[in-house]
């Protein structure tokens, strides 16, 4: 099982989310093997706002299932227009993507894994 949540969703709280996933994880230290929580900066309810929102979550959960390759790192996409603007990885929590200090902001490269 795949979950996200937009760190922008002014419907329901990410950090409810967070806790939920962490009360799991308390009676599952295994939970990675089978459920990965991704928080998408910027991204409002479902999706939009104006963070990066566009990836194929089917093919990352077919992968998975089928090929056993699990998602340690998305990368997500932001379009305006069909041509993408921003693009951002995101890992599963707790682990969060930190720019790395060089580059421009906008592109996923310049980006580094950190454990939170």
């Amino acid at each position: 099982m795949i979950m996200y949540h937009g760190w922008n969703d002014a419907a329901l709280s990410a950090y409810e989310t967070i806790k939920h996933y962490q009360l799991a994880e308390q009676k599952d230290k295994n939970i990675q093997s089978s459920i990965r929580l991704y928080m998408l900066p910027g991204v409002l309810h479902c999706g939009g706002g104006t963070g990066p929102d566009d990836v194929d979550w089917l093919k990352l959960i077919r992968d998975w299932v089928e090929n056993k390759i699990a998602p340690d790192r998305i990368v997500l996409s932001k379009k305006v227009n069909n041509k993408v603007i921003m693009t951002r990885p995101v890992f599963p929590f707790p682990k969060v993507a930190i720019y790395g200090g060089k580059g421009d902001i906008n592109f996923e490269k310049n980006f580094v894994e950190k454990k939170k």
